[in-house]
């Protein structure tokens, strides 16, 4: 896979035959999804679908991920929503069948998802089932490899408890997983969560989120919930 022109760290994609790089293969599921979701392609739909693969030029990984793993979600019936951080207003990824909303029919800018989401690059935030979570992370490190995967807890709330060198905290409001483009084994002291894992001791990175983030190193973050009427609930709020 050629470089990306933006400092990055993607972790490792496999490209099928026939697939020089990422943009390539990210173009080809857009291209597969836009003829599913409007059959013939007219001028609207293939202007707006130019234009976002134009600006996300460089971060086709990250598209490449979260599709792999939406997929992987659909193929094992379990729920997972990407509403959060304006997704919706793109049409990538509605034709990659992350979101569900015709951006076109509904009238959404697709710079409300691309420049209005942290640091000015495409960011999502996955809802999840909170019995789904164990899954999806074990299964983000079987295909990208365990020492390439990392926890990293952000959101802790107010109250935390320290124990030695462990920290144990009452709830998790959103879980990131860090992916890195070789193994990471930075981790000072354990962390004790309630709430997510019960009971269950995990490693910490070195560095912060926000630091990982300075660094370049694609992270997702993953907002457990209780199901579709939960979103419902969020959104009619």
């Amino acid at each position: 896979m050629k470089e990306n022109n933006i400092n990055m760290h993607w972790p490792k994609i496999e490209l099928p035959a026939g697939f020089e790089d990422a943009e390539s293969y990210l173009r080809h599921f857009v291209e597969e999804g836009a003829k599913r979701k409007y059959g013939d392609i007219d001028s609207l739909v293939s202007e707006r679908v130019e234009n976002e693969l134009r600006h996300f030029k460089g971060y086709e990984p990250y598209f490449l991920v979260i599709h792999e793993l939406v997929e992987f979600c659909k193929s094992q019936q379990i729920f997972i929503s990407a509403f959060f951080r304006s997704a919706t207003c793109s049409i990538v990824n509605y034709c990659l069948g992350i979101t569900t909303v015709d951006p076109i029919r509904n009238g959404l800018s697709f710079e409300h998802f691309f420049l209005n989401t942290y640091m000015n690059s495409p960011y999502y935030t996955l809802a999840v089932e909170m019995d789904d979570l164990r899954l999806l992370v074990y299964h983000l490190q079987k295909k990208y490899g365990f020492d390439c995967v990392s926890k990293v807890y952000d959101g802790y709330g107010d109250e935390k408890t320290y124990y030695g060198d462990s920290l144990r905290v009452p709830s998790v409001d959103s879980y990131c997983i860090f992916l890195f483009d070789e193994p990471f084994k930075e981790a000072v002291g354990t962390i004790l969560v309630d709430g997510l894992f019960l009971s269950e001791k995990e490693e910490i990175p070195k560095y912060s989120k926000e630091i990982l983030d300075e660094l370049g190193y694609m992270h997702i973050e993953f907002r457990p919930c209780d199901g579709p009427d939960d979103i419902i609930d969020d959104l009619s709020e």
